[in-house]
């Protein structure tokens, strides 16, 4: 039914876009936490969006990772790109709250 390796290796790709994404995403994350620390009360809900959306898009990124995983059959592979998401997820999250704890205007 095909080629079964050259589906393997498209499905570790397909993994490994979102995977990327999700690093993209927690860069977002990243700065917009520190566009809030610049203190200017005009960036407030600039702020506040970008935060948002960077959090909703590594989701996004996160839920795709994992569906290419239920395909994949190379244990290692899945493995290390969980662990990566993990650690990306991780950081997100911490970014995402600490940025939202502080949103007041300032």
């Amino acid at each position: 039914r095909g080629d079964r390796e050259g589906m393997q290796r498209a499905l570790l790709g397909a993994a490994e876009a979102p995977l990327e994404g999700a690093a993209a995403c927690l860069e977002a994350l990243q700065l917009a936490a520190d566009a809030l620390a610049l203190g200017n009360k005009h960036l407030v809900s600039d702020v506040a969006c970008a935060n948002e959306f960077a959090n909703a898009a590594l989701a996004a990124c996160a839920h795709n990772v994992r569906i290419n995983h239920k395909y994949l059959k190379d244990a290692n592979a899945v493995a290390a790109q969980s662990q990566r998401l993990q650690t990306i997820e991780n950081q997100g999250e911490a970014l995402y709250r600490a940025t939202a704890a502080s949103m007041r205007p300032v």
